[in-house]
């Protein structure tokens, strides 16, 4: 009979770094008075570590005495350093205990000192169960992962974001650190579903926090401050799709502003707004509206039938590009994606035991729901099977949403911004996503008012209220990926 004492040799491993007895290196990390020094032993840095193996035999390890090697790393904060150096003695971390930040700042150095599975699993972490905090942190993240080449799984989320949904990075924290040729990159972008005067806002904001401080101290604005922010903006202004922001706040937002566009771009875009019977007179190029992924595919893809009384084909539309934007936008003119009707509230029931009779086991779904008394359409996607175990379910491509069926700009997609928590399954309820992010709830969900939708593992709330209701109908897709129709090139 073999017994795991992993446990207990962790905790001695612990203790030896605890109390140092017979160690061997010093280590002394940070800078200045912020710096601290740590005492180690050179044959367990070695044996765990591909940097301290070559680094403590190298030339930059000092030797004091006979048998003491003295060691610096300024590099790293001796937070840092604490916690990687217990991961090196006792194999364990507790990631609950420490901030996104502080997890970021340890994926760097777990990196640097070459701690593969440590490394692995935090980069692993981050993406799953950390990925608003990227989106919020996109230019930090982006510029420390593309300066590592062992940050792929990042920079492939990072790219992920860039193409899939572009607008988010508008909406990060840390917009203003962006360099110029990212902001070029996505000002050219015809799909960027975010509206031109939030476009010119944040634009404006990156331009002032590139200005030095003494610009922006005064109160009154002369020649050489508006100059100053017009070089600095001169490569990003050209992108800007004046003739598609409205009046209002063209007046409100823009006109401030009117020294650092040029002349007649700005005398053209006053005749469009105030003189549209005039347009003959406009010399500069119109720049065409951002579609936006929805209106580009409203546009251009080809209807198909959808057997629902609850949404139509552009409704069906708009699901598509939440599944699968970047594919859809690029290569399709017809929807790649089938949705077959497994279920429909008032023809097999607004039960649990119908729902799952009818839906688990058949892959990816799509719930779409009409909440009675509102007239409001909410759902979900689900990309893999429902079934009738009781527990959450893991993943990071499901989202809810709600549907403006009058005007489908204003519908709302919510990523899942905790994957381990992303649907949960039990036979007694009917779908659930997150801890309540949306769950239709009782034993009939038409009239038990026990259905819910309150923001907890998704991004944002798909519902304004956040009281319990009753569903009115209710259906549920099948979706089927099928190879649609491929542009010409």
């Amino acid at each position: 009979m073999a017994l795991d004492f992993l446990t207990f040799l962790s905790r001695d491993f612990t203790k030896l770094l605890d109390n140092a007895r017979d160690h061997d290196v010093s280590i002394e990390v940070g800078e200045g008075d912020k710096s601290q020094t740590y005492k180690a032993h050179s044959l367990i840095l070695r044996s765990r570590s591909k940097y301290f193996a070559t680094a403590l035999s190298n030339e930059w390890a000092r030797t004091q005495g006979a048998n003491m090697i003295f060691f610096k790393k300024p590099n790293i904060s001796p937070f840092v350093f604490g916690v990687i150096l217990r991961y090196i003695y006792g194999g364990m971390i507790c990631l609950i205990k420490y901030d996104t930040a502080e997890i970021f700042d340890i994926l760097i150095a777990a990196d640097e000192l070459g701690l593969e599975d440590l490394f692995g699993y935090l980069q692993d972490h981050l993406i799953s169960e950390k990925a608003d905090w990227i989106r919020e942190n996109f230019a930090l993240v982006h510029r420390i992962a593309f300066q590592h080449e062992a940050f792929l799984a990042l920079q492939n989320f990072i790219t992920m974001i860039k193409d899939k949904h572009p607008e988010t990075i508008f909406m990060s924290k840390d917009f203003s650190a962006l360099d110029e040729d990212m902001l070029v990159s996505l000002l050219i972008r015809d799909d960027l579903a975010i509206d031109e005067i939030d476009i010119w806002t944040r634009i404006m904001e990156w331009g002032f926090s590139q200005m030095p401080p003494s610009t922006l101290a005064g109160s009154q604005w002369g020649k050489y401050e508006f100059g100053t922010l017009q070089k600095i903006l001169q490569k990003l202004l050209p992108h800007i799709r004046y003739f598609q922001i409205s009046s209002e706040d063209f007046d409100r937002n823009v006109v401030p502003f009117k020294k650092i566009i040029p002349r007649r771009l700005f005398r053209d875009v006053v005749i469009h707004h105030l003189h549209p019977n005039e347009s003959n007179k406009i010399e500069s190029p119109i720049l065409p509206p951002r579609l936006g992924l929805w209106n580009w595919l409203i546009m251009n893809m080809k209807p198909s039938h959808i057997d629902s009384v609850l949404i139509n084909i552009k409704n069906a539309a708009l699901v598509a590009i939440w599944i699968d934007q970047k594919d859809i936008q690029r290569h399709f003119v017809t929807n790649p994606f089938e949705f077959r009707l497994l279920l429909r509230g008032s023809r097999d029931g607004f039960t649990p035991a119908s729902f799952h009779r009818l839906c688990d086991k058949k892959g990816p779904t799509l719930t779409v729901i009409r909440v009675r008394g509102t007239n409001e359409i909410i759902g979900g996607y689900n990309p893999y099977s429902w079934n009738s175990h009781s527990g959450f379910e893991r993943s990071t491509d499901s989202f809810i949403f709600s549907m403006d069926e009058n005007e489908l700009g204003n519908s709302c997609c919510s990523l899942v911004s905790n994957s381990s928590q992303a649907m949960k399954c039990h036979k007694k309820h009917g779908p659930i996503w997150g801890d309540g992010d949306l769950s239709l709830l009782g034993n009939d969900f038409r009239e038990s008012k026990l259905s819910q939708a309150r923001q907890s593992d998704y991004e944002q709330a798909i519902r304004q209220s956040t009281d319990t209701f009753q569903v009115e109908e209710y259906e549920v897709f099948q979706v089927i990926r099928t190879n649609g129709i491929i542009k010409d090139h």
